[in-house]
């Protein structure tokens, strides 16, 4: 077998590949970069020419490539998830909304997808039917696991959309307050259809799970996501104390996060063992789920730190780099011969999704008293799906879960739906925002790059009636973007990739500013309060004309 260096070389060739590759796809097939990494690992894959040799691609080694890239990347996920959730930000009246479209989207989304599931044999692999083995309730219960897999949004490709377009108004507010609680609710609601699941599903005939043992694990499992949550929150909000240290120290801090997710994923996933191997029997369904442990650490440190946003930075500059392997890898693991032998599930469960999202968020948008504007637009904003999507799928793989004899082929299936959602979901999110007239992608970028840095300051702290400062803006960094010109994105953040010589000299600096020097991230926001001041300026001058 190979060692871990030759199967990182082995790896690092396909990556290479799929990064490159990838990134031509948007201009080339008007398909998004994710579905070509995908393609790239396919074809390395074992299914086409047998590049990734197995022992790189073993889930059963928790040493192999892909298990260090699925523990770095899930738990990445769950972070990214975490730290966008700011409670006190949102208000009332907006939870309340955002409340009523996840209700709503989740009762349609459940009860389309569970009841066909159900109802439909082929729509799961042949394993997870009623029969000998499985009695109606394991059959239920894996419908419904695979239903709250398919009720998940993608936080990654809804904020790279919001950034795109620029988006400003109820549409988009409702957008990102939506899918970012909605995934959190969904990784609530999976690790608990999980314990469901294995004590429905018996591995045999001795395994069998009391009902009391299974209160006892559902109630322990919260208790247990809870306090390791903090625990590891505690530790980010330490990562996120750490000062300035330089142009090249600052990396520590980046690799600190990634490292910590990392090996959190895996003694995570050790702790399980763990419990099954020397609990005593009634609490042997207490399980812990590492994608809800990081989301829940995320959340306590972006509540509890007061440089939440360093964190979110951290993660917004790090996902280009974290994310293309996990497609690459996501590709190469896909199992052909499953999907050719239920071709016909992937689409039927992705109409399935598609009506219920629509059809749910809808009513919620009636039901909340929102104008048309909201309820022609918004649902078209929530069919994005990617990230947290397979992020769960590769977890619906690992476990007790993982050792079902349909987890293999449902997970394929799974991963179908998103290869079609990648065609439709993002291109229809932005169409969404652009139709409901949130966008603001030709509008003037931010003055933000100026030589002198002091010269910055005193053009951000100009008074908005005085009028000093505007040819040296105007002179100097006034932009506009090229939308008409420009190629067509992808709708997730990994676009940035492909777009590396089309952006701006302000695009660039910024995120290498705030990547590397988080302190002079001051200067920029001092830049965009002066912009906010000469827009509200020029329409005043506008009215009085």
């Amino acid at each position: 077998p190979l060692n871990l260096w030759y199967q990182f070389i082995n790896f690092a060739i396909a990556w290479a590949g799929s990064w490159k590759i990838g990134a031509i796809f948007p201009t080339m097939l008007q398909m998004p970069m994710i579905v070509g990494y995908m393609v790239v690992g396919f074809c390395c894959g074992g299914n086409v020419t047998g590049m990734l040799r197995p022992e790189t691609l073993s889930l059963s080694n928790p040493f192999s490539v892909v298990a260090l890239v699925n523990n770095i990347t899930l738990s990445f996920i769950a972070f990214s998830a975490g730290s966008e959730l700011h409670i006190p930000s949102l208000g009332k009246r907006k939870l309340r909304d955002i409340a009523a479209q996840i209700v709503a989207t989740g009762i349609f989304v459940l009860g389309l997808v569970t009841s066909a599931a159900v109802l439909v044999p082929w729509l799961l692999p042949p394993s997870a039917s009623t029969n000998a083995t499985n009695g109606v309730g394991c059959h239920i219960a894996t419908a419904l696991l695979i239903a709250l897999v398919q009720w998940a949004g993608s936080v990654i490709e809804v904020l790279a959309i919001y950034h795109e377009t620029r988006g400003d108004g109820p549409v988009t507010q409702l957008m990102i307050g939506t899918t970012m609680l909605l995934d959190m609710c969904v990784l609530v609601f999976f690790a608990v259809g999980q314990n469901v699941v294995i004590a429905a599903c018996p591995l045999d005939s001795s395994s069998g799970v009391s009902m009391t043992a299974s209160i006892v694990g559902v109630l322990g499992s919260m208790v247990l996501w809870v306090l390791l949550g903090i625990c590891l929150g505690g530790l980010l909000q330490v990562y996120l104390c750490i000062p300035p240290l330089g142009v090249f120290l600052n990396l520590v801090k980046p690799i600190l996060v990634l490292g910590t997710g990392g090996l959190s994923y895996y003694w995570l996933i050790r702790l399980n063992g763990w419990i099954t191997a020397t609990v005593p029997e009634v609490l042997t369904m207490v399980r812990v789920d590492p994608l809800l442990v990081c989301m829940i650490a995320a959340i306590w440190a972006n509540h509890v730190s007061k440089r939440r946003d360093g964190f979110r930075e951290i993660l917004h500059d790090l996902a280009p780099l974290v994310m293309p392997p996990f497609f690459t890898i996501a590709g190469a693991t896909l199992d052909l011969k499953s999907i050719l032998r239920s071709k016909a599930a992937p689409p039927v469960l992705f109409i399935l999704r598609f009506a219920g999202i629509a059809i749910g968020s809808f009513f919620a948008s009636m039901a909340t008293g929102h104008a048309s504007t909201v309820r022609n637009h918004l649902w078209m904003t929530l069919q994005a799906q990617s990230g947290v999507t397979l992020g769960l799928v590769a977890q619906m793989k690992m476990g007790l879960v993982g050792k079902q004899p349909w987890a293999h082929g449902a997970a394929d299936t799974i991963i179908g739906c998103v290869v079609m959602n990648q065609l439709v979901g993002p291109t229809l999110c932005r169409f969404g925002i652009r139709q409901a007239g949130e966008s603001n992608e030709d509008e003037i970028l931010h003055p933000a790059i100026i030589e002198d840095v002091e010269e910055i300051r005193t053009v951000a702290a100009i008074d908005r009636r005085e009028t000093a400062g505007r040819p040296i803006l105007k002179e100097q960094s006034i932009k506009r973007r090229r939308a008409s010109t420009r190629r067509p994105t992808t709708g997730s953040i990994l676009t940035d990739l492909g777009d590396a010589q089309e952006m701006t000299e302000v695009e660039r600096t910024k995120s290498t500013v705030s990547f590397l020097l988080p302190e002079v991230e001051s200067i920029f926001e001092d830049a965009d309060e002066y912009e906010s001041m000469h827009d509200e300026e020029s329409t005043i001058e506008e009215t009085t004309e």
